[in-house]
């Protein structure tokens, strides 16, 4: 199973008001997404950006990483590269989902009433696929995830 976030992101709630060139088919009132953060001043290097995965973990979810040590899911991308200067670095960890205590979250908006989701790998890729996860960094670090472990998603074409 995959932990993913759950939340209301303002900023994909106001497209409603835009006119993109193809019209969205729902209103984003909440959205799935991977559980993620910028890194800050003092995180430097892999062991850096390591740790901030990991306190984010616990402060949006509530998990804390289990001793057997962090899964780094392949390379760094950019997103979005003629839009932003953010590069992407994905981090897998284990928990222990009976071990969970209540997120202390950040205080911002972005984590204001969000909650947990555990799905199952194959689950999220056909939702990917389907336009259900629309979080590139959930595709990309399932997919990778599934490689790194020696498991092909079992999922037929879409």
């Amino acid at each position: 199973m995959i932990i993913c976030k759950i939340g209301f992101r303002p900023g994909l709630y106001t497209r409603s008001r835009l006119h993109p060139p193809v019209r969205d088919r729902r209103v984003y009132r909440s959205v799935i997404e991977a559980v993620a953060g910028s890194l800050e001043p003092g995180d430097r290097g892999e062991s850096g950006i390591s740790a901030r995965a990991r306190a984010e973990l616990l402060e949006e979810t509530g998990l804390r990483p289990l001793a057997a040590g962090t899964l780094r899911l392949g390379s760094g991308f950019f997103p979005s590269h003629g839009q932003s200067t953010e590069k992407v670095h994905l981090r897998a960890f284990r928990v222990d989902p009976l071990r969970v205590v209540a997120a202390p979250g950040d205080g911002s908006v972005n984590e204001a009433d969000a909650g947990t989701l555990a799905i199952e790998a194959d689950s999220i890729l056909l939702m990917c696929r389907r336009g259900l996860i629309e979080d590139p960094k959930v595709e990309i670090g399932v997919t990778r995830l599934m490689g790194a472990i020696g498991r092909r998603p079992r999922i037929g074409r879409t």
